[in-house]
C-alpha cells in the first residue's frame, strides 16, 4: 500500500512538474515575443523620427545654403578666422579630455 501511494505521488508530482514546466515555457515565450514586438515598435519609431528630423535638416541646409555660400564668398577671411577659432576650442577641448 505504501509503495503505491509512493508511486501515486512520484506520478502526481511528475505530472505537476510538467505543467508547471509547460507552463512556464509557454509564458517564456509569450514575454520574449512581447518584447520583440515592442523592440521593433521603439525602433521603427525611432527611426521615423531620424527619418523626419534629417529631412528637416537637409531641408533647412538648402535653404540656407545660398546665403553662407555668399557670405563665404564675400567674407573669406572672417571664415577663415572663424574657422581657426572653432579648430582652437575643439583641440582645447580634446586636450583637456585625454589629460
Amino acid at each position: 500500500m505504501m509503495e503505491s501511494h509512493a508511486r501515486k505521488e512520484d506520478t502526481l508530482v511528475g505530472a505537476a512538474q510538467g505543467a508547471v514546466t509547460h507552463n512556464l515555457d509557454a509564458v517564456e515565450e509569450t514575454v520574449d515575443t512581447a518584447i520583440a514586438d515592442a523592440v521593433h515598435e521603439v525602433r521603427s519609431g525611432a527611426q521615423e523620427v531620424v527619418d523626419q528630423t534629417l529631412t528637416r535638416v537637409r531641408g533647412k541646409w538648402e535653404e540656407q545654403r545660398p546665403k553662407i555660400e555668399d557670405y563665404m564668398a564675400a567674407h573669406p577671411w572672417m571664415v577663415l578666422a572663424g574657422l581657426l577659432v572653432v579648430g582652437y576650442l575643439l583641440a582645447g577641448i580634446q586636450r583637456s579630455r585625454t589629460s
